[in-house]
């Protein structure tokens, strides 16, 4: 339990289930297991639960969030059509298939080492979109009283793994604060596609969505197939490392890509080798900060040399400070995507009292590069000189 508790005496709490720190950089597609893991990925996301992909994940030491065998379009073995409703549900709209084959595949799986989080519900906004016979303003939250039944039953036959629920952005922002309440992790797809003429728009949900499920951890859905409108594009290599710093900039705890194949209309990242080699670019280099981020908070901490540079600070308690720093200096539109370098770049930073910086670095995938800085007081200035698209800095601190 998280107990907060304000000067003047009032406070509030939460439960939250805690676990070993693991930064989930997972991603949905079909099962290339070998090329996700050379790609710096841990983890793999399904839309179904197979004991098969979960003995290969074993062996290659990835982790799963299948969906768990409750769920209303998980593919196992023998279930039974999703309108059917067992004792336990008293929703007469239950989505759920009967518990009691559930309870037995989750008994199966619980002891796997591989289990990350039970993936319990998929978007449209936990279905309630599907309540199609209710004004729109009466159907966000239909399913939640349900999914909190899902999740007890996770919890109660497992109590050592986690439970996920995603959603989109049908409903935001009231989607967010309804469902963000109900599994340990809360997952959102800002479907940034879409939104590929709206360059902070990821930014934007992963600030939002971070405070609407605090203090459960975030994971953010990064769109990196190409879009299935008409003339749609893939994000290009400069666009999918922006938004990745945005993420984890804004709290994220972990990334779940969207997706690699088997996607239907769209093209998985598989067709585009370009964006593919960045995706596992920036992931190595989110995987070295991975123990920073795990344990880290969004701090205003940082403040920049120009107006088009954008950065925010990870406060990892005394073991440092992650700095996403993104060249805002671009436009981007459905058709294209173009950046314009900044030049002679700094940023400030404001160093807590209780914190002594050791060693500023420049994380990148090949090589990480020391960074001179100077230090004024309390402050330390960094120079970055030329700013192309975002770079990613670590302020290695101690006591």
């Amino acid at each position: 339990m998280i107990k907060v508790t304000t000067i003047e005496g009032e406070s509030t709490a939460s439960m939250v289930r805690a676990w070993d720190g693991f930064f989930c950089i997972g991603i949905f597609g079909n099962q290339y297991f070998e090329e996700y893991k050379a790609n710096h990925f841990n983890a793999y996301a399904s839309f179904g639960l197979n004991l098969n992909t979960l003995k290969k994940l074993e062996d290659l030491n990835m982790r799963y969030l299948p969906y768990w065998p409750g769920s209303p379009i998980c593919n196992w073995p023998g279930k039974k059509e999703r309108r059917v409703v067992e004792d336990y549900t008293t929703s007469p709209f239950s989505i759920t298939p009967p518990y009691k084959q559930s309870i037995k595949i989750l008994k199966q799986i619980k002891d796997s080492p591989s289990i990350f989080a039970y993936y319990l519900i998929d978007e449209p906004d936990c279905r309630d979109w599907e309540r199609k016979e209710l004004p729109v303003s009466k159907r966000i939250g239909f399913y939640s009283a349900e999914c909190e039944k899902m999740a007890k039953v996770c919890r109660m036959i497992d109590p050592k793994n986690l439970t996920m629920i995603l959603v989109d952005n049908t409903f935001r922002p009231a989607n967010w604060y309804i469902y963000a309440e109900i599994a340990d992790i809360f997952c959102t797809d800002p479907y940034d596609y879409i939104t590929l003429a709206k360059p902070y728009y990821l930014e934007r949900v992963t600030h939002l969505a971070y405070n609407a499920c605090s203090p459960r951890p975030l994971i953010i859905v990064p769109y990196i197939a190409g879009s299935f409108y008409p003339r749609g594009r893939y994000a290009t290599p400069d666009e999918h490392r922006i938004n990745v710093y945005y993420a984890i900039g804004r709290g994220a705890k972990g990334l779940i890509y969207y997706i690699h194949s088997g996607c239907g209309r769209e093209n998985g990242c598989k067709y585009n080798p370009i964006l593919w080699r960045e995706v596992g670019r920036v992931n190595k280099e989110v995987r070295k900060v991975a123990p920073f981020l795990s344990i880290g908070h969004p701090v205003d901490l940082v403040s920049c040399s120009s107006e088009k540079v954008w950065a925010t600070a990870i406060l990892a308690g005394d073991k440092g400070i992650v700095i996403p720093v993104v060249n805002r200096n671009y436009q981007a539109t459905r058709k294209k995507f173009v950046i314009s370098p900044l030049e002679n770049v700094s940023i400030q930073v404001d160093i807590p009292e209780w914190m002594k910086i050791k060693k500023v670095l420049w994380v990148k995938y090949d090589r990480d590069e020391p960074l001179k800085y100077i230090r004024q007081g309390r402050k330390i200035k960094i120079e970055l000189g030329r700013l192309y698209s975002a770079k990613l800095l670590l302020l290695k601190g101690g006591i």
